[in-house]
């Protein structure tokens, strides 16, 4: 401990006025750090504390005592500091300091330092700074905002800016007012909760009257009698994040969608059968009552397959819409309370059919336009498609050079007719046809003039059928008819025809002795018949026929009798 000084009172000077002060009491009562100073800055008395202040000070502080002790003097006032020590091997000390001036009854100058340790205020004070800074801080280079709410609802707190708004904007505004009506409020609203939530997600409007998604974490604030104060939380704008949801949600719909229609196409063999299950499926995607596909025909596009009841004003419409519109583009009309929306599908550039979708219940919009024309552009696809499998089938079914049926496909048609026959009891006919001298004409002119001869043969037999008949090139120069639902008189007179008509095969024959011209043999069905009996009966005929002279033709009589000319 510094010695004593003296008893001797001394007065302090302060605002002008001098009180008597007890050094050694003031020292040893003050239950912080207490020295008494001299002119120069020595400690003259001190406290064990203020000893040790005091040697700090002297040691490392970045504050000079006796500069301090002589401005105190000088201006003969009170100074107060606040002095950080590097301490110990230890953390920082902070210290306030207050000097205050002594005047000794003999004049002598003299100085008293008081201080107070305030180090862990001040770290307490440092990390409240550090902790404000650093929410202020996590605020700013968040997505999030801050905000506060009265008990009106009304923002009277924003830390930044949101949905277009100046964080001064959105002071004084209510949520309430700025949600968005298309998806409307939430069974609980989070601005003005009475209870915790979190991750609620609000539309509201921003500030160009677009539709905004916030997720929102809140809490409510009550007073200490309970009275409900308002909410405060925060917010994250999230709605880039639901328009990419909401676009992938699309796209993956769109796929399956596309891959259903695709599936349901695949899934069937026969081409009308294809076509059903395309406007099934798009009926169903849509929410439509009614789905067309249409065809590219002879007449134009027309209907080839439906799915729903049409309305004459539904179905109308999208004929309308389909005349005016152009490859890839879709269109959409509402009339009369029906919505419609067509397009036109094509492959590789030629427009090939269309499809329309209808309902009474809401336009189709953007999107569902869009998908509509990727609908028409797959269906464009299986059109074609249908159509290679129609020519195919077409092609297993008729003979290549004349357009007719072939044997195969003549035979099975021929074997149902005559199980009809046998049902209903309505008789047919069928006419076997043989050029006759036809290897004449190959042998002298070749085969191309035997081609023409072929055609022109089979022109003569398809003037020759009714709608519900049937034609057929059954191989080389061998023809022939059936005719559905006749009598004798009227097979006859057919077969007479059929034999004046051949007169203009006569230019194309090898010779005057070798006339170009046809046998035909004629058989009417019976109730007993069978597929084998009946082209046995009408092949025997036509030999008969060509027995008789050729260029005539020859009836073949009933099972169990002969030929008769």
């Amino acid at each position: 401990m510094v010695a004593s000084f003296a008893r001797a009172a001394m007065s302090a000077s302060s605002g002008g006025a001098d009180h008597t002060v007890d050094p050694d009491a003031v020292i040893a009562t003050f239950p912080g750090p207490a020295v008494l100073l001299d002119s120069l800055g020595r400690a003259l008395a001190a406290n064990a504390t203020g000893a040790e202040l005091a040697e700090e000070l002297r040691a490392g502080a970045d504050f000079s005592l006796r500069a301090a002790v002589a401005a105190v003097l000088a201006d003969h006032s009170a100074m107060a500091r606040e002095v950080e020590l590097p301490g110990t091997g230890g953390p920082r000390q902070v210290f306030d300091v207050t000097l205050l001036p002594l005047l000794a009854t003999d004049g002598a100058a003299r100085v008293i330092l008081l201080g107070r340790e305030t180090t862990v205020e001040r770290g307490f004070i440092d990390a409240l700074v550090q902790s404000r800074r650093l929410f202020k801080d996590l605020v700013a280079c968040s997505s999030d905002f801050a905000w506060e709410t009265d008990s009106e609802g009304r923002f009277h707190f924003v830390s930044r800016g949101a949905l277009g708004y100046a964080a001064e904007e959105l002071n004084g505004r209510t949520a309430f007012a700025m949600i968005d009506e298309a998806h409307g409020e939430p069974e609980i609203f989070p601005f003005d909760a009475r209870v915790p939530m979190e991750d609620v997600e609000v539309w509201l409007t921003d500030a160009h009257g677009a539709p905004a998604c916030l997720q929102v974490s809140s809490l409510p604030v009550f007073g200490d009698d309970g009275e409900y104060l308002g909410t405060r939380g925060v917010c994250r704008d999230v709605t880039e994040t639901r328009a990419r949801d909401a676009a992938l949600a699309r796209e993956q719909n769109r796929s399956r969608l596309l891959a259903t229609i695709m599936e349901a196409i695949r899934r069937e063999v026969q081409p009308a059968a294809m076509l059903r299950a395309a406007a099934s499926v798009s009926a169903e995607a849509f929410s439509a009552a009614q789905c067309w596909i249409y065809r590219n025909g002879e007449a134009g596009i027309a209907i080839t397959a439906a799915a729903g009841a049409g309305e004459a004003i539904a179905a109308e419409l999208a004929r309308r819409l389909l005349a005016g519109a152009a490859p890839g583009v879709v269109v959409a009309e509402c009339e009369s309370g029906v919505a419609v929306a067509a397009a036109l599908a094509g492959y590789q550039g030629r427009t090939n059919g269309a499809i329309a979708v209808a309902r009474s219940d809401a336009a189709f919009d953007e999107d569902e336009q869009s998908l509509l024309g990727e609908v028409a552009d797959r269906l464009g696809i299986a059109l074609e498609q249908v159509a290679n499998t129609e020519m195919l089938e077409r092609l297993s079914r008729t003979d290549g050079m004349t357009g007719l049926l072939n044997r195969r496909a003549f035979m099975e048609e021929l074997e149902r007719r005559i199980a009809h026959q046998r049902r209903t009891g309505r008789p047919g006919a069928l006419m076997y046809i043989d050029l006759d001298n036809f290897k004449a004409v190959n042998d002298r002119f070749g085969h191309q003039r035997g081609d023409e001869a072929i055609r022109s043969l089979a022109r003569i037999a398809t003037a020759a059928v009714r709608v519900g008949d049937l034609a057929a090139r059954l191989g080389g120069d061998e023809f022939a008819l059936w005719l559905e639902e006749v009598d004798a008189d009227s097979t006859s007179a057919k077969a007479r025809a059929l034999v004046a008509a051949s007169a203009e095969l006569r230019p194309m024959s090898a010779s005057q002795e070798k006339l170009l011209g046809i046998s035909v043999g004629v058989a009417r069905s019976v109730a007993d018949d069978t597929l084998a009996s009946l082209v046995a009966r009408a092949d025997r005929a036509m030999y008969q026929a060509k027995r008789s002279g050729k260029g005539t033709y020859a009836e073949a009589a009933p099972p169990g009798a002969g030929v008769v000319d």
